[in-house]
């Protein structure tokens, strides 16, 4: 329910819940990522940053640690936001590189 309603950018709603479903067990990383995103919306970087913490063994394709970034900028801490940048260019990186791989595993070439 609070994923949804981070969706159609009801943050005021969603962010009680998602504290609810947190406090019934902190390992729900979906709802981590969900109140982080929540916060973001509603202005509130700094309280988004423990979420985006606790959500970043998911993040396959850095957009938490872009979303990190950000976060840190927004709450004052530009070398945090440095290094959170970093790491999400190095996933982008990895990420577009197994992209291409898995391009070339697949392509038909003639003998």
């Amino acid at each position: 329910m609070g994923e949804t309603l981070v969706d159609l950018q009801r943050v005021e709603e969603a962010i009680p819940l998602l504290n609810r479903a947190l406090a019934g067990d902190p390992k729900l990383l979906a709802a981590h990522k969900a109140l982080a995103r929540a916060y973001l919306a509603a202005g509130r970087a700094a309280q988004a940053i423990p979420h985006l913490q606790a959500a970043l063994a998911t993040d396959e394709d850095g957009s938490l640690h872009y979303q990190l970034a950000s976060a840190y900028q927004a709450s004052g801490q530009p070398s945090l936001s440095k290094q959170a940048l970093l790491k999400y260019q190095k996933i982008q990186g990895s990420a577009v590189a197994a992209r291409e791989a898995a391009k070339r595993e697949v392509e038909i070439t003639a003998p």
